[in-house]
């Protein structure tokens, strides 16, 4: 795993502030007040965590990050499972978004 710069080591630990503050995952513009960045900076510092898995992003889905990796030496095994687990079964269509069994007729095969 590829050691983080100053700019994605400041992104990460805003993004984990502002999720513990806030209790949901921070938007770009919240991210770029609080490291005093611009909106297309931290897209590309989150763009960066994301292609070193620190972070799970998914495009076109507001508030979604989550952290996988608290810093360059520790992993987040269990989160990182938990979310893998649950967006494969949410996209396989046997959970709902708030992690619920879907109904056997809802199911897609």
């Amino acid at each position: 795993m590829s050691a983080l710069t100053p700019h994605q080591r400041d992104t990460l630990e805003a993004i984990k502030h502002l999720t513990a503050r806030n209790g949901t995952s921070p938007t770009l513009r919240e991210i770029a007040k609080e490291i005093k960045s611009s909106v297309t900076g931290v897209h590309n510092f989150v763009e960066g965590l994301k292609e070193r898995g620190f972070i799970y992003y998914p495009k076109n889905r507001a508030r979604s990050i989550r952290v996988l990796f608290e810093s360059d030496d520790s992993v987040n095994w269990e989160s990182a499972a938990r979310m893998l687990y649950e967006q494969n079964a949410i996209m396989r269509g046997t959970l709902t978004a708030k992690g619920l069994p879907c109904p056997p007729d809802r199911i897609k095969i």
